[in-house]
């Protein structure tokens, strides 16, 4: 039997119920067992040449099974692979003093019972007298044997360090393979989410954009034809009026002719709107720019300093940086305070008790309450403030959301924390902003700011700036009225709320 790989390509250990596929290279039954489980069994990708096996399943692992493998396997553990045949009398019988011919040629006849200790070479009499191992230093093949039993077990002791070294190594070659694999996942779905918020962002803009260009477009038209209207009934008034003055003048009566005379005034008067202008223009192009975004691959294989090879290290780093300029949309402007308003990066989910309607400055929510009563509805932001401080570094760690307040009395605005526990009632900051000094909640530090919160009307705008390195939460009211940081000590694990009533609505600006 030829000499062949007995060791898994996963663990690295001896091979344990060997299976090997079409790509030649042999596994654990166990561990194939474990990766197909890990990959929900949608087939198995060899590690060694990543080749993909679609057709291996969990179930039909045993169409694999490499018996061969396996008894080579325990051949070797019991020592009797190729048993040693004495080339005298070739028996095989276990035996320390198997005698061999010398492999010289012509010297096939001689026994070689020496070994040669500066060639490190069995040798026949012979060699030692006239061949090549004259005059050499040498025992006897049973000395030679028994020094080298004696150097056997220090032998292997190194040989063992040698392996749980490289046990450990390989160890950390599995640590890190999974690592790969796992940050490659998380990395992917990183990108997917920045560029749909990104998309997300887009189409609120587009949105925005058409419906101002809609309105334009509406307003043009009722103007235009009230204008065509006027200019129609002039103009059918002065062609009225030339008809009836070439009939009189060639033969109309004096009566008819001081009566359209004195009319004649009227056609005269040209006060009419004038209608001037060049149509639709862009009249700015704003950028909204999506900012570099930076991938690196920390992976080194490093080959160890030896005396034939030289030190290997490999390092990669992709760079997918990419600027990208489009029409619409707006940059970061300050606020008061040397506050930054961000864009709006979040989303709230409606169902039967929330009402969305999607308008050119935003999106208008109403509480509509589907069981009906006057039991109150919350709604909390999709994302929690921790994620947009992760996906989006050039926010420099601000989250940033205006409403406006359109039909409110009894509405709470503010933050909560994201719980596990759906029975739990999740702590926060809860502002009813139509109501003098009332807030409720207990979540991080209450600055003296908020028994400072004015009573707010319909129709104002408010502000909230979560800065995720000071830990603080800042309203502003209608664009210039800083109220400054009403909470502090505040951790990202938050999202933006309200709770109102059925026939209560409010409008997330974009």
């Amino acid at each position: 039997m030829s000499a062949r790989v007995i060791t898994c390509g996963i663990c690295f250990n001896v091979l344990d119920h060997p299976l090997t596929f079409d790509c030649q290279h042999s596994f654990c039954t166990g561990c194939v067992r474990r990766q197909l489980s890990e990959n929900g069994s949608n087939g198995f990708q060899c590690p060694l040449c990543a080749t993909s096996h679609t057709e291996v399943h969990l179930h039909n692992l045993a169409q694999y099974a490499d018996h061969e493998a396996e008894v080579y396997v325990e051949i070797l553990a019991r020592g009797t692979s190729n048993p040693p045949k004495c080339q005298w009398c070739e028996t095989t019988e276990s035996s320390r003093n198997f005698m061999t011919r010398c492999p010289l040629r012509g010297h096939e006849e001689y026994r070689a019972e020496f070994f040669c200790s500066q060639c490190r070479q069995v040798c026949c009499a012979y060699c030692l007298q006239v061949g090549p191992h004259r005059d050499h230093l040498h025992v006897t093949v049973a000395v030679a044997a028994a020094e080298a039993r004696q150097q056997l077990s220090r032998d292997m002791e190194s040989l063992l360090e040698v392996k749980h070294r490289l046990e450990q190594q390989a160890a950390e070659m599995n640590r890190v393979s999974l690592l790969y694999s796992d940050t490659y996942d998380a990395v992917e779905n990183m990108v997917t989410e920045r560029f749909e918020a990104f998309k997300q962002q887009l189409m609120q803009r587009e949105l925005e954009v058409r419906r101002t260009l809609t309105n334009l477009r509406d307003s043009g038209d009722a103007a235009l034809t009230a204008s065509r209207r006027q200019y129609l009934d002039k103009l059918n008034s002065v062609n009225e009026t030339l008809l009836q003055f070439h009939t009189i003048q060639n033969g109309g009566t004096d009566d008819e002719v001081l009566k359209r005379h004195s009319q004649f005034g009227k056609c005269l008067n040209t006060d009419l709107p004038a209608v001037t202008g060049s149509g639709f223009k862009v009249v700015s192009l704003g950028e909204m720019t999506l900012t570099s975004l930076d991938i690196g691959l920390d992976l080194q294989t490093i080959e160890h300093n030896h005396p034939t090879l030289s030190r290997l290290n490999r390092s990669g780093r992709l760079s997918a940086a990419s600027n990208m300029s489009m029409n619409g949309g707006g940059s970061v402007s300050p606020f008061a305070g040397n506050t930054l308003s961000t864009p709006l990066r979040l989303t709230f989910p409606v169902d039967d008790d929330v009402e969305a309607t999607v308008l050119a400055e935003g999106v208008r929510l109403r509480c509509v309450a589907s069981g009906g009563g006057d039991t109150q509805i919350g709604v909390r932001s999709k994302e929690m403030f921790q994620t947009l401080l992760d996906q989006f570094p050039e926010d420099r760690g601000v989250v940033s959301w205006q409403v406006r307040l359109d039909s409110i009395s009894d509405t709470f605005i503010g933050v909560v924390e994201k719980t596990s526990q759906s029975s739990q009632v999740p702590e926060g900051f809860y502002w009813k902003a139509a109501c003098a000094d009332v807030v409720d909640g207990r979540i991080g530090r209450y600055t003296p700011a908020v028994r400072r919160l004015p009573v707010c009307r319909n129709g104002d705008r408010i502000r909230f700036l979560y800065d995720g390195v000071q830990g603080t939460l800042r309203i502003v009211v209608n664009g210039s009225d800083d109220r400054g940081v009403v909470v502090a000590d505040l951790h990202p694990r938050i999202a933006a709320c309200f709770v109102f009533y059925p026939g209560e609505s409010l409008t997330i600006l974009f």
